[in-house]
């Protein structure tokens, strides 16, 4: 079920409690037994065994084991779902959860924010387990990182990263009772969810990092929470968020009954997929380069070259930020890192994503691409463009290297750094409200507002380190 048990769980007891459904079933207190049992009923689809009443009061226990510290689980979406369902419980005398029910609420408000301007926000889940690593890559790719940032700050980011490593078992182990836990998550306060693309990028941070050379604390974490991905992979060679081994059943069956239902399924991403790759590609470069396996590399590749959504165009759709454009620039960006594509293999991508750059050099895609499933422009944002730059970065700098020349994409390269250097301010805070990142696909978009900062960082960085550099 992957991620589709944190909606489908608390719906279950919601449901069986709301009092238009109980149909005069009698009720029993809460078995504080299934607290001990929660959610394993639910671990591989097996919830059409047993009474309705002893699902529910699992799906309760379930509920009150994933509240978290901070009194929320995971989303915003999944904080309320579970809120409506203690309540549905609590007022048909199952249990008194009045406790639990208003740690949710306060932790709920912990998560409001405020504008410059003054307006108020909610944010759909605390993300410093992302924002950070993201940050520090960005941070390693200047050519002189210590010119812009201070020694004290940067080992401070590398500490909280190793800090934060998970390392109690969460959902996934339904699928993976062996594997030891290693992962880290969008929200270092809820463990219960470390996903494969938030730990890649944690890794990635620390690779370049100089502390993985010096402090046996740091290698440990990197090498255990490298196993953890790796351990992830499916079958079919792709890379899942949350839980190795999904059923592709239920999300099937939701999509049958609800017309242009929005995607939930935790299969293989291609997005997720190509940053792992790119990881990898960079691991092979490294003093850990004995980590890196030719046989995922390849078993990686087959998935993305199998699951593309134009085979004549090359063209993919991507699961986490809007759509064909990311999609394709993170297929492309790793196949071409790895070596499964060389610059001729890569060239009908590039070509359509250089026909999809704006006139004012940036680029954009509007969210009913998902829908229609072809790409639809819009404006242009810093989010995606960062984003859709990556290929042509890595593409030029591998032409460069092989044929002495600036490649026949060059002046796409100048386009976007002038439209991304068009739009830092004074104060270099780029503010941006694109809502390119994507929850829930057809439904639910989230505004990524750290992103756009150092994803740019990220894209000058590299483009700093090509050759040309300097004469532009």
């Amino acid at each position: 079920m992957g991620i589709f048990r944190t909606l489908f769980i608390p719906l279950v007891a919601f449901q069986h409690y709301r009092k238009g459904n109980l149909r005069g079933e009698r009720l029993k207190p809460l078995n504080k037994g299934w607290l001990q049992q929660a959610g394993r009923g639910f671990g591989k689809l097996r919830y059409a065994i047993g009474s309705n009443d002893r699902l529910a009061q699992e799906a309760l226990g379930w509920i009150l084991k994933r509240q978290t510290n901070e009194g929320t689980w995971y989303t915003i979406y999944q904080a309320l779902m579970n809120l409506m369902a203690l309540q549905e419980a609590q007022d048909n005398g199952i249990g008194s959860f009045q406790k639990e029910i208003d740690r949710g609420f306060r932790g709920l408000l912990s998560w409001r924010g405020q504008t410059p301007d003054g307006q108020w926000f909610m944010q759909q889940i605390m993300a410093s387990g992302w924002d950070t690593p993201q940050t520090v890559i960005g941070l390693n790719e200047l050519p002189d990182r210590k010119k812009y940032v201070s020694s004290a700050v940067y080992h401070k980011a590398v500490d909280f990263i190793v800090n934060t490593q998970v390392r109690v078992k969460g959902d996934w182990a339904y699928s993976t009772p062996q594997l030891v836990p290693g992962g880290w998550s969008f929200d270092p306060a809820n463990p219960d969810y470390p996903d494969s693309d938030v730990a890649t990028a944690n890794l990635e941070a620390l690779l370049k990092s100089p502390q993985l050379a010096t402090d046996p604390r740091v290698q440990r974490a990197f090498i255990r929470g490298h196993k953890w991905v790796m351990a992830l992979q499916n079958s079919d060679g792709g890379f899942p968020a949350w839980e190795k081994g999904t059923s592709s059943t239920f999300n099937s069956f939701y999509q049958m009954l609800f017309d242009k239902a929005p995607d939930f399924s935790d299969l293989g991403q291609t997005d997720v997929t190509g940053r792992i790759l790119k990881y990898l590609a960079h691991l092979k470069h490294s003093r850990f380069k004995y980590l890196a396996s030719e046989r995922v590399i390849q078993k990686a590749c087959k998935f993305m070259l199998k699951n593309r959504s134009d085979k004549k165009k090359n063209l993919w759709e991507g699961r986490w930020l809007v759509a064909f454009s990311d999609g394709t620039a993170e297929a492309t960006d790793a196949l071409l890192e790895t070596g499964c594509w060389n610059h001729h293999d890569a060239w009908s991508s590039l070509h359509w994503l250089y026909l999809k750059q704006g006139a004012d050099g940036g680029w954009g895609e509007d969210h009913q691409s998902f829908i229609e499933g072809r790409f639809i422009k819009s404006q242009s944002t810093v989010m995606l463009t960062t984003y859709a730059i990556q290929p042509f970065l890595t593409y030029e700098r591998l032409y460069r290297q092989k044929t002495g020349k600036r490649s026949p994409f060059y002046m796409t390269l100048v386009k976007a750094m002038k439209f991304l250097m068009a739009k830092i301010p004074e104060n270099g805070l780029i503010r941006e409200r694109s809502f390119s990142g994507v929850i829930a696909k057809k439904l639910w978009y989230a505004n990524y507002a750290l992103s756009p900062q150092y994803m740019t960082l990220r894209a000058f960085g590299r483009y700093l380190q090509l050759p040309f550099a300097a004469n532009y």
